[in-house]
């Protein structure tokens, strides 16, 4: 027994055996898995052990089972959890009842979701400002989505439905957050049932890109362009209607953001010049005629488009190309911190991908100052932030250790 544990092929060769053996790149793999590439690097050369979180993640990504990959037990090191975050799991498995004679204000209910979509996008501590208050928030919709039952109330009862899918948009990223892939998908499907309840074309086609975004979190592309664009061509009769600018406009770009998340599909599907053509000739003619619009918090317009374009190229490796592009891209013109910080991160995938290690802690701490909580709770973060520890010169190590010491890496 003793030889045999002896001749055990390392995880790291496994892991290596398995991407080359599906032509992939280190890049790509590492931007799908949510670590950066110096780390997938160490795992392959046997330096780093994965935790079984990312291991998974691995296997999911080369479609091998997880035990293809083990070779001796794996360590874990968790998920980076917000101490507020089992509240919002717990939120969306309760089925309260409605109290006789309980009334529903639906007004009150739009404006504390409209409140928190704002801080969602825009609190440099968004994670403790959203989680504190969206478990009473999920609670609340809910009833509400029960507490219209009489014949005369259907316009409440779709307005609540309407509330229910705005929520749930909401939800599913808090819930990627949370590292709950089966709570991303649950809020995908609800998002789905309350807009077909709700007889509203638009709001249906945004939850399914909802739901088509937590696909994508699960490693699932062609189930994620499926949905992408069937929705698409199903919205596209709601984009041509006249009389209401407003509702074409919203029609529109959530049309736009469909053709996004085609484009991330495609590349992950190989097809790398069918997610550019998709962007460039559906997304950015759509974005022109609408402008920057946030419609449904989906932080549409010409700048997505543009930071899109810069994922697909680093999901590709062509991380000089991205950055050429990001170059054109003012940060502040995306609307949200989610989008802020998630560009951000790939600038310093992309940097990293050049060895430019400087440039990848200039951008970690431009992520600092914009968004601290994505930082201090995303594991791209801290794999990046232990990266530059590693390799870091004289010059700018004693920066390196101030930020992993901030964000907690080590005392």
């Amino acid at each position: 027994m003793a030889e045999e544990h002896g001749t055990e092929i390392p995880v790291g060769e496994r892991i290596k055996f398995f991407r080359e053996a599906s032509r992939r790149t280190k890049v790509s793999v590492a931007a799908r898995a949510d670590i950066s590439v110096d780390y997938l690097y160490m795992i392959e050369r046997g330096l780093k052990v994965p935790s079984t979180r990312v291991l998974y993640k691995l296997a999911t990504i080369l479609g091998v089972p997880v035990s293809a990959l083990f070779s001796q037990p794996a360590l874990s090191d968790g998920p980076l959890v917000h101490p507020a975050a089992p509240a919002v799991a717990a939120a969306m498995m309760d089925f309260g009842h409605i109290e006789a004679g309980q009334q529903v204000d639906l007004d009150q209910l739009r404006d504390r979701l409209a409140s928190l979509h704002s801080t969602y996008q825009q609190s440099p501590n968004r994670y403790s400002d959203t989680l504190g208050l969206l478990p009473d928030l999920i609670r609340d919709i809910g009833r509400a989505t029960r507490a219209f039952t009489a014949a005369g109330e259907l316009e409440q009862r779709r307005q609540a439905n309407r509330l229910a899918v705005d929520l749930y948009l909401l939800v599913r990223p808090v819930a990627k957050y949370l590292h709950r892939q089966d709570l991303m998908l649950l809020a995908g499907d609800r998002g789905v049932f309350y807009a077909e309840a709700a007889d509203d074309p638009v709001r249906l086609a945004v939850a399914k890109w909802n739901l088509a975004q937590a696909l994508s979190a699960h490693n699932e592309p062609e189930s994620t362009r499926d949905v992408a664009l069937t929705s698409a061509e199903e919205l596209r009769p709601e984009t041509e209607r006249s009389g209401d600018d407003r509702a074409q406009t919203d029609a529109l770009a959530v049309l736009g953001i469909l053709q996004l998340m085609a484009a991330i599909a495609d590349v992950r599907l190989g097809d790398h010049w069918s997610a550019m053509r998709r962007i460039r000739e559906e997304a950015l003619p759509i974005a022109r005629r609408t402008g920057e619009q946030n419609a449904f918090w989906t932080v549409w317009g010409p700048a997505n488009c543009l930071a899109y374009m810069v994922a697909v190229q680093g999901e590709v490796g062509e991380a000089a190309e991205a950055l050429r592009l990001a170059e054109d891209l003012e940060l502040h013109s995306l609307r949200s911190i989610e989008r802020r910080a998630s560009h951000l991160l790939e600038l310093a995938r992309c940097h990293e991908y050049r060895q430019e290690d400087a440039a990848v802690l200039l951008t970690l701490l431009r992520l600092e100052r914009e968004a601290p909580e994505d930082l201090r709770y995303r594991s791209a973060s801290h794999d990046l932030v232990r990266g530059v520890l590693n390799r870091a010169r004289p010059s700018f190590a004693p920066e390196a250790r101030d930020l992993a010491r901030r964000i907690g890496l080590f005392a």
